[in-house]
């Protein structure tokens, strides 16, 4: 049986497991390799303002 897969960036394979990064709740890329993410958000500022385009649309 294999080990469980870790998660980890698709872009950098950086995985918060062995490189201290956060992934991104919403696409999985690192905030390594994301420009911006909001002060204690789990999902990077695209994934935040896609979030906040679909509210302001309901």
């Amino acid at each position: 049986m294999s080990p469980p897969q870790t998660p980890a960036c698709p872009d950098c394979h950086s995985s918060p497991a062995t490189d201290h990064v956060e992934l991104c709740a919403g696409c999985g890329t690192c905030n390594e390799c994301h420009a911006g993410w909001y002060r204690d958000s789990t999902r990077c500022k695209n994934c935040a303002e896609a979030d906040f385009a679909v509210a302001d649309s309901q």
